[in-house]
């Protein structure tokens, strides 16, 4: 209801052209969804794309950011086919707007096959065909998303999260081999690492994990500590994000020999 009456009060002092309401509806929709309220916001996004086909047709990256935050919502729903579905009519229009080679497309792909990722972990009801569908359409997605960040000039450091969504499911199809091939073409982008801790960190805890499986400790115990020394950097020793890796450098200490080692470092994270 406050909503609406701040609504009403800026259509009485401003007016109520069209540009400004798709604003104003996007506005109110972006504060709903970070409060959780995403029945409403979906009602306000809804506005917003009504009064943008109004304003420019289907062809225009306003309407195509209104489909994505509509999917960003179903997704957080878990309703992953309205998600595609949402996610995928924005690709079209940003394809007809930009072409194949653009970071927004890029992002756009990525989403989908970040998507069709999700739905196998979350979908208890797919069968084995299915689910095989859902990997492989991933892939397909992730793949083109990779592609295209690879081609554009300036390194975009959402391609991060693209590496590790696509190493996510190559370990979920046990392919060890290649989902550590996958980070570790991931860490040779020339990117900043200070800038980009959080994906670093992920993708050194998914490393140590996965040489782990393969059986090889040290490769292991190597990757966890690096993400320990990027997060004291980043952080310092006494910021909960540090004493999450630390965690992880003692559990993978405790697989070979050095014991006490593994336990200075658990009570590093205590």
């Amino acid at each position: 209801a406050c909503y609406e009456e701040a609504l009403d009060t800026y259509l009485k002092t401003y007016g109520s052209d069209l540009l400004s309401l798709v604003d104003i509806y996007s506005y109110i929709g972006n504060i709903l969804v970070d409060h959780r309220d995403f029945y409403d916001a979906t009602s306000y996004y809804r506005r917003a794309l009504r009064t943008s086909l109004k304003l420019y047709g289907e062809n225009h990256p306003s309407v195509a950011q209104i489909y994505i935050r509509l999917g960003n919502i179903k997704k957080e729903e878990k309703i992953y086919s309205e998600t595609i579905e949402l996610y995928k009519r924005a690709l079209d229009i940003q394809l007809h707007i930009y072409g194949g080679y653009h970071s927004d497309v890029a992002e756009t792909y990525y989403l989908i096959g970040d998507t069709y990722r999700d739905d196998k972990n979350w979908n208890g009801r797919l069968s084995r065909y299915e689910l095989r569908g859902e990997v492989d359409s991933a892939e397909k997605y992730l793949d083109r998303s990779i592609s295209i960040y690879k081609k554009i000039d300036t390194i975009d450091h959402r391609i991060l999260s693209v590496y590790n969504s696509l190493a996510d499911l190559y370990e979920f199809r046990e392919e060890h081999t290649s989902a550590i091939t996958t980070c570790l073409e991931a860490l040779e982008l020339p990117f900043d690492i200070q800038k980009e801790i959080s994906s670093v960190g992920a993708i050194y805890s998914r490393l140590s994990k996965l040489y782990n499986y393969e059986g090889e400790e040290e490769l292991a115990v190597e990757y966890a500590q690096r993400k320990v020394d990027i997060f004291i950097e980043e952080h310092g020793r006494e910021d909960p994000n540090t004493a999450e890796a630390y965690q992880l450098l003692a559990y993978y200490l405790l697989l070979p020999k050095d014991h006490r080692h593994a336990l200075r470092n658990y009570q590093k994270a205590h």
